[in-house]
């Protein structure tokens, strides 16, 4: 078979200028909405129990921002003890008890764990007690919701400056509150 001589022309002369290299493509992190911490909190909770499982939640993704083990396994036992004591609570709704029973859960497999584990554990109890606390409003705690990206997981806290308790000292301030 011959190739036209045009075709072996442009072979052996390169096809002409040689191209541009390519661009390594922009990285475009996602900005998420920065909602004032006002505008994004709520108050919990008129509930005696469920006061107490968000201030032990609450001290506990203290502890986790913090990158304290210890005081983050001594926190879990609190909210743990905390959320058995709500979950046989008769004069909380059968919602709240469930939610509670799950919270307490959680926690146990983790007892002893790392900080990574613990933050693991943290990622699906702040599911539930975002909905306990939202399900029981009131009070004079205000609180609010704030998204990690990274984690891809909400977290309640009641600091106005976000405190992630998913990355600690890797990316304190990583997040937003959500409306």
């Amino acid at each position: 078979m011959r190739l036209p001589i045009s075709l072996l022309a442009a072979l052996a002369l390169g096809c002409g200028t040689e191209p541009e290299p390519a661009a390594a493509p922009a990285v475009v992190t996602p900005q998420l909405p920065q909602v004032p911490f006002e505008d994004a909190s709520f108050a919990c909770c008129a509930n005696d129990r469920i006061r107490r499982i968000l201030g032990e939640y609450l001290d506990m993704q203290h502890a986790l921002a913090d990158d304290d083990l210890a005081l983050a396994q001594a926190e879990l036992q609190a909210l743990r003890g905390v959320a058995l004591d709500a979950a046989d609570d008769d004069g909380l709704s059968g919602h709240s008890r469930g939610l509670a029973r799950q919270v307490a859960g959680q926690l146990e497999p983790v007892a002893e764990g790392s900080l990574d584990a613990l933050r693991e554990a943290f990622i699906e109890v702040s599911k539930d007690v975002i909905v306990l606390a939202q399900a029981n409003q009131g009070g004079a705690k205000l609180v609010a919701v704030g998204f990690c990206p990274t984690t891809n997981a909400n977290w309640l806290q009641a600091d106005s400056d976000i405190r992630n308790p998913f990355l600690g000292s890797l990316d304190l301030s990583s997040g937003a509150f959500r409306p």
